[in-house]
C-alpha cells in the first residue's frame, strides 16, 4: 500500500532534509542519514495498512476480509524499518534513537486516536500528524551531527517545520471551504469568515517567532522564513473563490515548501 496523502510526503521529507543539512556533519554522519531515511520511510509506509486496520476495527468491530493483506504489508515495512534502525544503532546511536522513537510512538498514537474519534480530516488529527511528521527534522539533525537531539537548534527546527506545515493545513482547509460554496465571487465578510482561522494562526505564529528571535532562542532572521507563508495566507484570503484547482494548489504548496526549506536551512545553518 502507498499512502494517499500526497502532501504528507513533503511534510516528512523536507523537514528531514532541513535537519541533516543544517547539522554539522559528524563522523559517519552520512551513513546514519541514509539508513535513517530508509527506516523513516519504511515506518511511514507501514502507517497506511495499520491505519486501514484500525479504522475497520473501530467502525465494524473486525479487521475485515482483507486483514491478512494489510497485516502483511505492515509487517514487511516494520521489519524493514527495524533492520535499518538497528544498523543505525550499530554505529553507536542506540539510546537517543529510543528517545525519539518513544516520542514518535506517542504522537502516532494520539494522531490515530484523533483520526478514529474525530475523523482523519479533523483539525486535531491533521495538526497532530503535522507535529509527528515534523519530528523528522530533529531526527535528521541528530543522525548527521551525532548529538544534539534535544538541543536548541534541533528542537527549534522541529517547531519551525511544524509551524509552517500547520499553516498549510489551515490554508488548504480554507480553500476547500471556499470551493464548497460554489460561488465565483464572495463578499468581504464571507471571505473573512472562511479565512478567520488561517489569519488567526498566522497572526499568532509570526509574533511568537519574533519573540523567540529577540530572546535568542531562535536565529535573528527566523521570522523571515515565515513571511512567504503569511503573505500567501493574506493573498489567498483576498482572492478567495470557488474556482479551486487542486493540482495547481498542490504545486503551489510544494513550491512554497521548497522555498521555506531553503530559507530555513540558510538561516539555521549560518545563524542569521
Amino acid at each position: 500500500m502507498v499512502p494517499r496523502e500526497h502532501g504528507a510526503w513533503a511534510m516528512l521529507s523536507l523537514p528531514y532534509i532541513s535537519g541533516f543539512l543544517t547539522a554539522p556533519a559528524g563522523e559517519r554522519g552520512w551513513a546514519r542519514v541514509v539508513l535513517g531515511a530508509a527506516g523513516m520511510l519504511s515506518l511511514f509506509m507501514a502507517r497506511a495498512p495499520l491505519m486501514r486496520l484500525a479504522k475497520q476495527r473501530h467502525r465494524r468491530g473486525s479487521f475485515g476480509a482483507r486483514a491478512g493483506d494489510y497485516w502483511y504489508s505492515a509487517l514487511v515495512y516494520l521489519v524493514l524499518a527495524a533492520v535499518f534502525f538497528i544498523l543505525v544503532a550499530s554505529l553507536g546511536e542506540g539510546w537517543e534513537l529510543w528517545q525519539i522513537a518513544s516520542a514518535a510512538a506517542l504522537l502516532a498514537a494520539l494522531q490515530t486516536l484523533s483520526a478514529l474519534a474525530l475523523g482523519e480530516r479533523s483539525m486535531t488529527a491533521e495538526l497532530t500528524g503535522v507535529v509527528l511528521l515534523a519530528l523528522a527534522a530533529p531526527l535528521g539533525y541528530y543522525l548527521a551531527a551525532g548529538d544534539g537531539l534535544w538541543g536548541v537548534e534541533s528542537v527549534t527546527l522541529w517547531a519551525a517545520n511544524a509551524t509552517y506545515y500547520g499553516a498549510t493545513v489551515f490554508n488548504v482547509k480554507m480553500k476547500v471551504a471556499s470551493m464548497v460554496t460554489r460561488r465565483d465571487s464572495l463578499g468581504g465578510r464571507e471571505k473573512l469568515a472562511l479565512a478567520r482561522e488561517s489569519i488567526t494562526y498566522a497572526t499568532i505564529a509570526v509574533p511568537v517567532w519574533v519573540a523567540l528571535a529577540l530572546t535568542g532562542k531562535a536565529p535573528a532572521a527566523a521570522p523571515v522564513v515565515f513571511t512567504p507563508m503569511a503573505a500567501y495566507v493574506a493573498w489567498s484570503a483576498a482572492t478567495m473563490s470557488s474556482r479551486l484547482k487542486l493540482k495547481t494548489e498542490g504545486f503551489t504548496q510544494l513550491g512554497l515548501s521548497l522555498a521555506f526549506t531553503a530559507a530555513l536551512i540558510a538561516v539555521w545553518r549560518y545563524g542569521w
